[in-house]
């Protein structure tokens, strides 16, 4: 919702949380570093919901060619399709953002953001993240984060 109220103001896409400006607009409130969730995270105000509710369907549509407009991005975005579609469980956003940088190294992270709905940020820890566990995995036996054993997990 955030990345619609952005772009309503803005008139294009800005793959991020809500914005300074949108704040001080009262369009809502950017939580950046939230005491109880693991994740950032983004309020709307009521003003922001219904600035949404009157630009939903146009703002949704130009969002949506947007992200369609490269041709990687479509087969990236038609291939995640086809994979969940199969499965029994749905899959995290951790992993959506691991198996499109296993299965499409030439997507930027701001490609995977804009393909999972969720902030740059978030795929630059995630694909961290997958980074230390491959290596963990490569060389268990060598410390990259205080452990001495085999037995650790990665925090």
């Amino acid at each position: 919702m955030a990345e619609v109220l952005r772009h309503t103001a803005s008139g294009q896409a800005v793959p991020r949380g809500l914005t300074p400006k949108a704040v001080r607009l009262g369009l809502g409130q950017r939580h950046d570093n939230p005491k109880r969730f693991k994740d950032p995270f983004d309020v709307i105000s009521p003003l922001g919901q219904k600035i949404l509710a009157e630009n939903w369907h146009w703002v949704a549509a130009d969002l949506q060619q947007a992200k369609q407009s490269k041709p990687i991005v479509r087969e990236t975005s038609k291939a995640l399709a086809r994979l969940k579609e199969g499965r029994r469980r749905e899959m995290t956003t951790q992993i959506d953002v691991c198996w499109l940088r296993d299965h499409f190294p030439k997507l930027t992270q701001d490609e995977i953001a804009s393909l999972v709905d969720i902030t740059q940020s978030l795929v630059s820890r995630y694909a961290k993240l997958q980074g230390k566990q491959r290596d963990h995995v490569k060389n268990p036996l060598r410390s990259h984060h205080g452990c001495c054993h085999n037995g650790c997990s990665i925090s």
